[in-house]
């Protein structure tokens, strides 16, 4: 039986205080690709780990949704399986990233399928279905397929959203078509061409999607899920002008009253105007740093500094709330880096916004987190996402207490640790050391 899996907690959100499991639409594709070439699966939205390993038969093909949340609990199913003595073949999959960089670790638990894996998905079906292979020969067939894989195979025309949430789903109860659900989500892309050293979209190329599936699957979610608001997907959206007037236009046609939620990159000036008169009403920025130096050297994100106070106050002005995400404990960050931040923060909360304010993270397959290794007592080691090997956690909290303005705490800010930082002239040219 080929099996597709993701995390109950891979897009799960609370709705109305209740928890609704929902699949991301990678692993909806995929399943539907193995289903297309006419072998039957079955989807999962389930715990890696506990009872499910039960379920798992000899014989078995798993493709595992990996990424740097959810997957230490798919290492552990796989080695529950093993210890069950069930004869189990598991191999991942992933758009980011990590799933890359997992795929190069030989010493990873199992293969990974590594960019677009729908097309390689359903090749590998096809090729076990009339003989299940050996764990060393499985391993060879799934690294063959991520070598050979076509620039034809490199195109997502997406899943139609009536399959996506359930009206044809053999796990229907699975998707958003109960009533408290008060938003959709839509892909118009994947991948991020910015290169963000702390993303795990690093050197994903990017795709878009299919225009006519975006328009069917719009028309369909504003006919049959009324209400409710739609959350594109698409951290770049309004860096290509043409795609977002494109898809702008396609909102307005379609159902003016329709409004919506995006991400906002400022590495140019957005076309605000014509997205809130197109119905969007949210937005997160991130903008991550005020410090020119942490953008260009660190995170290497160049977000357009000079333009964030007028975006923001613009925002307001035309009635879109903006989630602004700020980081700190960056390596290298200094206190006046800090207050750089904060000053954006204090716009920010002005203008009515609402403040994200997280610890930097190192995660594996970035930048950061090939880096960080270095810092670690056990080089190699994959990270916890969340991790920050360069600040103690208390570090961490005073500073977000700062940018957010809440009382300080008592103990003073920490030293600096520059001793640490030297990682950053291999990785990332013209970094200098804090003085």
């Amino acid at each position: 039986m080929f099996r597709v899996l993701t995390s109950r907690y891979h897009g799960a959100y609370q709705a109305r205080g209740k928890e609704l499991p929902f699949m991301g639409q990678l692993t909806f594709s995929l399943y539907t690709a193995i289903a297309a070439a006419g072998h039957p699966a079955t989807l999962h939205n389930e715990h890696y780990h506990g009872p499910f390993a039960d379920d798992i038969n000899d014989g078995d093909v798993v493709f595992v949704m990996v990424n740097p949340y959810n997957y230490r609990s798919a290492v552990e199913l796989a080695r529950n399986t093993r210890a069950r003595g069930r004869d189990a073949r598991f191999v991942g999959f992933a758009v980011c990233s990590f799933g890359n960089y997992l795929a190069r670790r030989p010493d990873f638990d199992f293969p990974v399928l590594t960019d677009w894996p729908e097309a390689k998905a359903a090749r590998l079906v096809e090729a076990v279905s009339a003989n299940f292979p050996a764990a060393e020969q499985f391993a060879a067939m799934v690294n063959r397929l991520n070598d050979e894989q076509s620039p034809a195979e490199r195109v997502w025309s997406g899943v139609s959203a009536a399959d996506y949430y359930g009206m044809h789903s053999p796990d229907a109860e699975y998707f958003a078509l109960d009533p408290s659900v008060s938003s959709a989500s839509l892909f118009t892309h994947r991948g991020c061409p910015v290169g963000c050293a702390y993303c795990p979209y690093f050197g994903v190329p990017l795709q878009r999607v299919d225009y006519d599936m975006i328009e069917r699957n719009i028309g369909w979610i504003s006919d049959n899920l009324p209400g409710r608001r739609l959350n594109i997907l698409d951290p770049t959206f309004n860096l290509g002008t043409p795609h977002c007037e494109r898809v702008c236009s396609m909102i307005t046609s379609i159902n003016p009253s329709l409004r919506w939620w995006s991400e906002t990159v400022v590495l140019k000036d957005p076309p605000l105007e014509r997205m809130a008169a197109a119905g969007m009403v949210a937005t997160s920025i991130g903008i991550e740093s005020g410090s020119p130096r942490i953008q260009k050297d660190i995170l290497r994100k160049n977000v357009r500094l000079d333009l964030i106070p007028d975006v923001l106050r613009r925002c307001q002005d035309l009635g879109i709330r903006v989630q602004t995400l700020l980081m700190v404990g960056v390596p290298t960050e200094t206190e006046e880096d800090l207050e750089m931040t904060k000053r954006i923060a204090d716009i920010a909360r002005k203008c009515g916004h609402i403040l994200t304010v997280t610890g930097a993270y190192m995660i594996d397959g970035t930048v950061f987190g090939q880096a960080a290794q270095e810092t670690k007592e056990s080089p190699g080691r994959i990270f916890e996402h969340g991790d920050n090997p360069y600040f103690p956690t208390e570090e961490i909290e005073r500073r977000r207490a700062f940018i957010l303005d809440t009382p300080p705490p008592d103990a003073p800010i920490a030293p600096h640790r520059p001793n640490r930082f030297g990682w950053l002239r291999r990785f990332i040219p013209n970094t200098l050391r804090p003085e």
